[in-house]
């Protein structure tokens, strides 16, 4: 099987495909869940890609509003009004800051109304504050800098004093960054924590969620690692900093092979009064696995429980919700390709979990996110899907008549056959399930490639906004980003400048430039549109951990690693009797550790290894 997932088409080849079935647990005696056909339809600006479903109150009438953030190249927020008939408003837009993959509603400084936080996504990411001006507009208040390319947001009162915090994973720069609220909405990042850092740089952190999981009366945090195939717990502490993640690896099942993490969901699925996780894996085997992860009652998740199974498609979505009126949570999961939604009837007792067989809503494509709410004002929760790949948001109707009505038969999960093929090989990692887990969650507009330097104007041809590339790879335009790199290999070879940067380019780059871009122009502790900065030392220490500062530009992330760098004294570690003498600094060399023997450690099945070294 090869798969490519681009901006604009998802499509699935073979070379056998046997026709799909569904498997799943034998149901209950139970009534279905019946949801309508879908009658509320929201259709999204043509270069808008959905990514979540929110709500806000966008216009000051009160009431809720559907917020579609998305991935635009654009740059705007897609939102519509939700009418008392449970029908959508005409599609509105927002000018915004950047491509926003996520957004949350909450209160932030204290003035009993809520604002609306985006998450920009870019290489230079960021929070953008919006809140309600005089005039009743939504208008920027506040541009909060982050890492690199922040996909999702949870709020909750980390450090206990009463105001909302936020946690943000930061997909490219491998972490989660905690932001902690002054009290009137002037956020500074108190913690960054790296996510399975051992994995050498490709954990692929996408959702993080917030919620008591060892009832201490803290908050803690629940992120899905795609890369790693991994949930990561963070436990809350006092004074709301984080513990260092304990990691849950995802179960293989028979004819299920080292399935990825996608989305997730929150709640008491076994109805034991704590958190859960439920969790529908994607994988390359003959079926998708629907798996919750039960809770210890300590935050621990040792247990994985399969539920039920999909063939067919790649899971994707996951939802939480009591669609039937029982007290119980039912689940909702999508399927790439295939474009089904499924919802599972929770039919769990005393005895253990179970789900009833999956009933299909239709129209689907790329079901990114779900939203349980009421959308035609009964008793009864409705689903709300974004769909990213169909540039639209849909409205299904729960016909439960608030759970004491007749129910009419329900439609079987959608069987494809065959899909027609776009596709070219990918190289295959550990788990072929993480490469096409992390293709589908980059789905939508593409990253800019820079973001925006109004008030500086580089040379032409040379300079991040020149049109060129890095100096040390061969590209069509002519030019590359490092403009000091840049201007001495021109005035050598003018060429490189006015027609390609071709070979002769980079030969010339590796000799005259001196590491390329250590120095470079522009002071380390300022934003500059150069990569590198004029401090050789500083320099050297960030760009090998930042690929952005080495070959695009020096931006306020380039700048956060230089403050916290650079200017540190030497090594003071001991040097213990015997040990080898070295005088470099430590982030430049690899040693033989504090003594010639070392340390050897069996290792088994199963151990995880954690290692830590100094940057001093």
């Amino acid at each position: 099987m090869t798969v490519q997932i681009n901006g604009h088409s998802m499509r699935l080849v073979c070379s056998v495909m046997t026709l799909m079935v569904f498997a799943w647990i034998t149901p209950a005696s139970r009534a279905d869940i019946t949801f309508g056909e879908p009658d509320f339809y929201a259709e999204c600006t043509p270069a808008h890609f959905p990514t979540r479903a929110r709500l806000f109150d966008m216009d000051g009438d009160g009431k809720n509003d559907l917020v579609l953030p998305g991935r635009d190249p654009l740059n705007i927020l897609n939102w519509c009004s939700i009418n008392t008939d449970g029908s959508a408003g005409p599609m509105q837009t927002v000018a915004v800051d950047g491509q926003v993959d996520d957004a949350v509603a909450a209160d932030i400084d204290g003035d009993g109304a809520a604002e609306l936080t985006l998450v920009i996504r870019s290489y230079s990411g960021r929070l953008q504050v919006l809140r309600r001006a005089a005039s009743g507009l939504m208008v920027s208040s506040a541009i909060i800098p982050l890492d690199r390319e922040p996909r999702s947001i949870a709020k909750g009162d980390f450090d206990g004093d009463g105001d909302i915090d936020f946690a943000v994973s930061c997909y490219a720069s491998e972490h989660i960054a905690i932001l902690l609220n002054g009290g009137t909405g002037n956020f500074t990042v108190s913690q960054r924590i790296r996510v399975d850092a051992w994995s050498g740089g490709a954990p692929g952190p996408q959702d993080v969620l917030a919620g008591d999981l060892n009832a201490d009366g803290r908050t803690d945090l629940v992120v899905g690692c795609m890369g790693t195939r991994r949930f990561d717990i963070f436990f809350g502490q006092a004074g709301g900093s984080f513990r260092a993640p304990v990691s849950w690896l995802t179960p293989e099942f028979p004819n299920i092979n080292k399935p990825a993490v996608v989305t997730f969901d929150l709640g008491d699925v076994d109805g034991d009064g704590d958190i859960d996780i439920l969790a529908p894996l994607l994988s390359t085997g003959a079926g998708q696995p629907v798996v919750i992860f039960r809770n210890d009652g300590a935050g621990g998740f040792a247990s994985a429980v399969k539920v039920g199974e999909v063939s067919g498609g790649y899971h994707w979505g996951a939802l939480l919700a009591d669609f039937d009126g029982d007290g119980d949570l039912d689940a909702v999961t999508s399927t790439v390709l295939t474009g089904n939604i499924l919802v599972w009837r929770n039919d769990s007792t005393a005895a253990g979990l179970a789900f009833a067989a999956p009933i299909s809503l239709e129209y689907s494509s790329f079901a990114r996110h779900f939203l349980a709410v009421n959308i035609d004002g009964d008793c009864d929760l409705d689903l709300i899907e974004a769909d990213i790949s169909g540039h639209f948001a849909l409205g299904y109707r729960n016909l439960q008549d608030c759970g004491g009505g007749a129910f009419t038969a329900t439609k079987q999960p959608r069987v494809k056959s065959e899909r027609t093929v776009l596709a070219t090989d990918y190289a295959l990692g550990d788990s072929p399930a993480c490469v096409i887990a992390r293709q589908l969650a980059g789905f939508g507009a593409d990253l800019g490639a820079l973001p925006a330097a109004a008030s500086l104007v580089p040379p032409p041809a040379c300079g991040p906004s020149g049109g060129g590339g890095r100096c040390d790879e061969v590209h069509a335009n002519p030019g590359c980003f490092t403009t000091p790199c840049c201007d001495a290999v021109c005035s050598v070879a003018p060429d490189c400048c006015i027609v390609t940067w071709e070979e002769v380019c980079v030969d010339l780059a590796s000799t005259e430039c001196d590491g390329l871009v250590c120095p470079s122009y522009g002071p380390c502790n300022e934003v500059h549109p150069d990569p590198g900065c004029e401090d050789p030392d500083c320099c050297a220490r960030v760009t090998p951990l930042d690929g952005y500062c080495d070959g695009a530009t020096w931006d306020w992330v380039c700048v956060a690693r230089a403050a916290a760098l650079c200017g540190l004294p030497p090594c003071t570690i001991t040097v213990p009797a015997g040990a080898r003498a070295n005088d470099e600094a430590c982030y430049l060399h690899t040693n033989d550790g504090p003594n010639r023997l070392g340390a050897v450690s069996q290792l088994l099945a199963g151990h995880t290894v954690v290692g830590s070294c100094t940057t001093g």
